[in-house]
């Protein structure tokens, strides 16, 4: 079951960093590229279940994250893995993918790239009777997984994903993901496009998109704390603007048509942009 799709509420937020406003950038210059991140919200909790992720919705799935239970003859097993391009270590064959810290980078020249290897095990726990053993660089542990993946264009990229498993492997949880859309570009663990400026901007702009998906048309609901023009653009998972229109709006509550008639079905991410602030959402057209 592919909860990405089906079970959750995935709230986009797209931090393109190229192209902003000076004071914006000032803020934010510590990013190179343009990331895209997604909120798993609310966390996906894995008890005997699987996650997949496609970074960049380009119909592919990237990553697999997946919780087993098994018992046989008094030997219960619980297992925590990932299928996908990940940084590991090797160990008695098995590959087990690393705990990086926030701030970690993820990049080409990282020596611990695992690409041969089917699955990574993130924690695994055997127990008999009152025997138990465990494995794994993150049983009882909270941190960032790095990911590189082949988009459908044939491009490299660099991704994180931010999860915890339980101490004893009873689950796994996700808390979000991104990737960086420059490809061949590092990003560091964490990085979600939006460092030291996201409670600023949240608390001055904020917008949704109904009914979502949709087919023809939708309506953007704009909530300013500032009056002025803002710059709606609507742009493919490569960062294209594919349409833009400028709109006025005071303070407070406001609505604009979107006309997405002359979309292909697919996924789309809707940049509102302000004199100082800029917010990004997810819309999905239908056929």
């Amino acid at each position: 079951m592919d909860h990405t799709t089906q079970k959750n509420k995935l709230t986009d937020r797209w931090k393109a960093y190229t192209g902003m406003s000076a004071a914006f950038m000032a803020v934010g210059a510590h990013a190179d590229g343009q990331v895209i991140y997604t909120d798993v919200d609310p966390d996906q909790v894995l008890v005997n279940d699987q996650f997949t992720i496609d970074f960049d919705n380009d119909g592919n799935q990237d990553l697999l994250i997946l919780h087993s239970t098994t018992s046989s003859g008094g030997l219960n097993i619980q297992a925590a893995a990932v299928s996908g391009e990940v940084l590991g270590t090797v160990t008695s064959s098995f590959m087990y993918p690393l705990v990086l810290a926030a701030g970690a980078p993820i990049d080409p020249a990282n020596p611990n790239w695992q690409a041969s290897y089917a699955f990574g095990t993130l924690a695994i726990r055997y127990s008999y009777g009152s025997s138990t053993a465990v494995y794994g660089n993150w049983l009882g542990q909270n941190g960032y997984l790095g990911v590189r993946f082949t988009s459908g264009a044939g491009d490299t990229h660099f991704a994180w994903v931010h999860l915890s498993v339980g101490a004893q492997c009873e689950n796994i949880t996700i808390y979000g993901y991104a990737f960086n859309a420059t490809p061949n570009t590092a990003i560091n663990a964490g990085d979600d496009g939006s460092t030291g400026m996201r409670d600023a901007v949240a608390a001055a702009l904020d917008a949704s998109i109904f009914p979502n998906p949709a087919t023809h048309n939708a309506t953007l609901q704009l909530d300013a704390a500032k009056a002025g023009a803002y710059q709606v653009s609507i742009m493919n998972s490569m960062g294209q603007v594919l349409i833009a229109q400028q709109v006025n709006a005071g303070t407070g509550t406001h609505r604009f048509d979107l006309d997405l008639s002359g979309l292909a079905a697919g996924t789309y991410f809707v940049e509102v942009r302000g004199e100082d602030q800029v917010v990004m959402r997810k819309v999905t057209k239908e056929g």
